[in-house]
């Protein structure tokens, strides 16, 4: 999927799930973070290991557990404020997203897999954010807000 449509969908089903405004925004830099990272660290191939979704729930239960035990200066607020829930969320609902291209990503190890619904940057893709946009805007309509 394209970088727009990772933060468009993010966020959309962020809403949908009820995410408070603040944690939408982390959602939100979190569903860029997969393809980011491979700009920064030299020798990282697209839709590789930055990619893997069996990283970001061992990245949870690491962090939780060392924000629970209160011992790393920093953790116990990540945890008050659930960012690492939000962080993994980002990066898994992008995995997730790319997941549905023709392209697949690494599942678990050495298992790589796609449900080839559409090609990146189609008009399948756009027309999911479009769904998923409109859904989240009339659920917050209905709502009253965030």
């Amino acid at each position: 999927m394209k970088f727009v449509s990772h933060k468009i969908s993010a966020i959309s089903i962020g809403v949908l799930m009820g995410v408070q405004l603040y944690g939408l925004v982390v959602v939100a830099a979190a569903s860029v973070f997969p393809d980011v990272i491979e700009f920064i660290i030299p020798g990282l191939t697209h839709r590789g290991i930055s990619h893997a979704l069996y990283l970001y729930p061992l990245l949870f239960v690491l962090t939780r557990s060392i924000g629970l035990m209160g011992e790393v200066s920093g953790m116990s607020f990540i945890v008050q404020y659930n960012l690492d829930v939000y962080v993994v969320l980002g990066c898994c609902l992008h995995i997730l997203c790319d997941m549905l291209t023709k392209n697949p990503v690494p599942v678990l190890p050495g298992w790589k897999y796609s449900f080839k619904v559409f090609a990146a940057g189609s008009i399948g893709e756009i027309v999911l954010v479009i769904m998923l946009f409109i859904s989240a805007a009339v659920y917050l309509a209905e709502k009253g807000g965030i």
